[in-house]
């Protein structure tokens, strides 16, 4: 979409709304609202991770079986979510608009979105797996422990190289298009 043609085209409407509220209406909960009630649910959400990550990594006796590393990859990964995406959303919902507005800012937003939520659906279908392993075929586990990895470390470096490349792609044309606040 041209910008132009955008810009003529949705130039306002009788309410006073901008291009993008007349695009992208607003959910029934205000602005306001969603952000306090994210904000207040954010650093609890935040406390807990800490909290499980460090009695995780400190107790060798939950450190050491093989089903709780997955826990632990799953805290690290969507810890990141709530460090990198959580802040921008509530910058976002206090503001009005992204800020700074960078391609860089996009970009992260739109990494953290979509690429640690496939993230951590493609590592609970591997802790599924690796959970049948150990419960049904503890016999095949070294051997299998070894393909799983192999396999993911596979899937993941493909898939972020894919991520990286089409959110990149995404994001540059968003930020030209409508300053990435499409989210």
């Amino acid at each position: 979409m041209d910008t132009t043609t955008f810009s003529s085209q949705y130039s306002s409407d009788e309410y006073g709304r901008t291009p993008l509220q007349a695009l992208f209406p607003e959910i029934s909960l205000p602005r306001p609202v969603r952000f306090w009630l994210l904000l207040i649910l954010l650093i609890p959400s935040i406390l807990c991770t800490l909290i499980l990550l460090y009695y995780f990594i400190r107790d060798r006796s939950l450190r050491s079986p093989l089903n709780n590393h997955v826990i632990i990859v799953l805290l690290i990964v969507n810890f990141h979510g709530l460090m990198i995406g959580f802040p921008i959303q509530l910058n976002f919902l206090h503001l009005g608009h992204v800020w700074p507005q960078i391609p860089t800012t996009c970009l992260a937003w739109q990494f953290s979105d979509i690429g640690i939520f496939t993230t951590t659906g493609i590592i609970m279908a591997w802790a599924s797996i690796e959970r049948h392993i150990l419960i049904f075929h503890d016999q095949w586990s070294m051997a299998l422990f070894f393909i799983l990895m192999l396999f993911a470390f596979h899937l993941v470096n493909s898939y972020l190289y894919i991520q990286l490349i089409g959110v990149l792609l995404h994001v540059l044309r968003q930020f030209k298009e409508l300053q990435c606040m499409a989210q």
